[in-house]
């Protein structure tokens, strides 16, 4: 039985997730509402040789992968962040909007939403999906979020940032492995008239310059047939 959108809601308010992230559309609609951001990360690594490079996500292929997370047939154990600036205000609703697809998906997963200052004593290995919202530039915020991460080792974890790319963030205060991100600039409907709005549908055929190799580790993702 599929889970419908003010029973979600009601699931989320008993986690005290803030009323502003509870969805507004379908899932599958957010590709057309949002207006995806290119991400741009300059990165500067040390070591025996050392050697600059630049991390891409753009627009494009942040819609193909959030379409793949739409008809996903596992979970995998990964990590992404979602932003928005000035405010999480998109970025928490396009987590919740991914929570309410994937509760449907797999009806029988544990799933939570975590604030930074949570404190989690055991590991949960059974975890499905955790959420951790309200995330900001703050360094004070990262001991407590690379714990719950942690203790959360078989979980799909997603990370909401307010006020910076998601990728800045992680690379800035985390220092971890991040397998895709999603930055969201605004709302395609409530652009200016005299702004054009373009995405890209040509195929990717680059891979993001990320921690992890995103054709390897998500990209393999079993995904569901039409008629499943």
């Amino acid at each position: 039985m599929p889970v419908k959108r003010l029973a979600f809601c009601k699931l989320l308010k008993s986690q005290y997730v803030p009323y502003y992230a509870y969805p507004r559309f379908r899932p599958s609609e957010a590709t057309e509402f949002y207006q995806f951001g290119k991400i741009e990360r300059f990165r500067k690594l040390t070591g025996i040789v050392p050697r600059e490079e630049m991390a891409v996500i753009k627009p494009s292929l942040q819609i193909k992968t959030w379409e793949r997370f739409m008809k996903m047939g596992n979970i995998p154990d990964a990590t992404i962040v979602i932003s928005s600036e000035v405010t999480d205000y998109l970025a928490i609703q396009a987590a919740a909007l991914l929570n309410w697809r994937w509760i449907n998906l797999f009806p029988n997963s544990d799933w939570r939403w975590f604030i930074p200052s949570h404190t989690v004593k055991e590991f949960n290995r059974e975890a499905s999906f955790i959420f951790i919202r309200s995330i900001l530039p703050d360094k004070a915020q990262a001991v407590n979020i690379l714990d719950l991460i942690n203790k959360h080792p078989r979980a799909l974890k997603v990370l909401v940032v307010g006020g910076m790319q998601g990728i800045d963030y992680t690379d800035t205060y985390l220092h971890i492995p991040v397998h895709m991100a999603f930055h969201i600039e605004g709302t395609r409907e409530k652009l200016p008239p005299a702004i054009r709005v373009s995405s890209s549908v040509e195929v990717e055929h680059a891979n993001p310059a990320l921690t992890l190799n995103w054709s390897k580790e998500l990209a393999s993702l079993k995904v569901l047939r039409k008629d499943d």
